[in-house]
């Protein structure tokens, strides 16, 4: 029902202003500029259904037959994003400098939190590296490689093949969060192999959860680009 009224006084809006005859002239380039004087004096902002409506081919504009103005609405977007950015670290300046203070004395301070600092560097290091992992999945870049093909399948063949050779869990050089390659066994026993499904399963666990929620991160862009775009008709 909201959504409604604001729809019905935007389209008000916007007829306002086609009939005083402020839109007509109106390029889109003309308009987004107007969106950004507005953004840069804080006035009321030309909306993007009166720019769509200023121009009847506005959903037929590419970078390939429009350059110029894709180029001014990326730069007032990109403006529109800073000043948004600058204002949203004003309003919690407080909680920034708060949190900028006890990751700076965590890392550089000396305490009893040295025990604790290079494994946690280390483990924040390996999380955000399973996690771009797993957004570079999802994104593709257009080169349509999957980086479980790559990086996280080898990774749990490594594993398996080192336990069923050394027929345990062999210890991770230097460390589980800097894993280089696996120490040397220390016995090799005769016969079946010892270690089990469940052993594997809570060796590999990790990485691939962390791969996974990179993969969910990384199609949240497309999905409010397109809740966006459906949104606005």
């Amino acid at each position: 029902m909201f959504d409604q009224i604001k729809q019905k006084q935007r389209s008000n809006s916007a007829e306002s202003r086609h009939n005083d005859g402020e839109l007509k002239s109106f390029t889109v380039a003309d308009l987004v500029l107007k969106r950004f004087n507005s953004i840069k004096n804080k006035t009321e902002m030309v909306t993007i259904d009166e720019i769509k409506e200023s121009d009847p081919n506005f959903d037929n504009l590419s970078i390939f037959n429009s350059p110029f103005t894709c180029l001014i609405v990326l730069l007032v977007c990109l403006y529109e994003l800073l000043i948004n950015t600058v204002y949203f670290t004003a309003r919690h300046i407080v909680i920034l400098s708060m949190v900028t203070v006890a990751i700076t004395s965590f890392l550089y301070l000396p305490g009893p939190h040295e025990l604790y600092r290079t494994t946690t560097t280390d483990f924040t290091l390996y999380a955000m590296y399973w996690i771009g992992l797993g957004i570079a999945s999802s994104v593709g870049l257009g080169t349509g490689l999957h980086t479980f093909v790559l990086y996280l399948g080898p990774h749990i063949a490594k594993i398996v093949l080192a336990a069923n050779e050394c027929q345990a869990m062999p210890d991770y050089v230097p460390s589980r969060w800097k894993f280089d390659h696996f120490a040397p066994c220390v016995t090799t026993i005769s016969g079946h192999a010892t270690i089990t499904f469940f052993q594997l399963y809570r060796e590999v666990i990790l990485e691939a959860f962390l791969w996974g929620a990179g993969t969910a991160i990384g199609e949240l862009p497309p999905y409010f680009i397109a809740r966006a775009a459906s949104m606005a008709g």
